[in-house]
């Protein structure tokens, strides 16, 4: 599982590929990718995504305790790696 936000999240996503489910984009401009400085909600619209809103500032998802919720949520319904 590979969490990353904004910009990050698109590079993520490029690297999952075969594997899209292993991927978590929080902020990530998909469908504008050249979004620039505080990125829309509507260019994060994945149709092809699960989508969960969180009250938060972009900048602030990575430490927003909401956000780690969702992400404990969802971890919890992944299958254990195995290495």
């Amino acid at each position: 599982m590979v969490i990353r936000q904004s910009r990050g999240g698109e590079l993520a996503r490029v690297l999952a590929v075969g594997n899209p489910d292993a991927v978590v984009m929080l902020g990530s401009p998909v469908l504008e990718p050249l979004s620039a400085g505080i990125v829309s909600w509507r260019a994060c619209l994945d149709p092809d995504a699960r989508h969960v809103e969180v009250e938060s500032s972009h900048a602030g998802m990575s430490v927003n305790r909401a956000v780690y919720r969702v992400l404990a949520e969802f971890l919890e319904e992944e299958p254990a790696w195995s290495g």
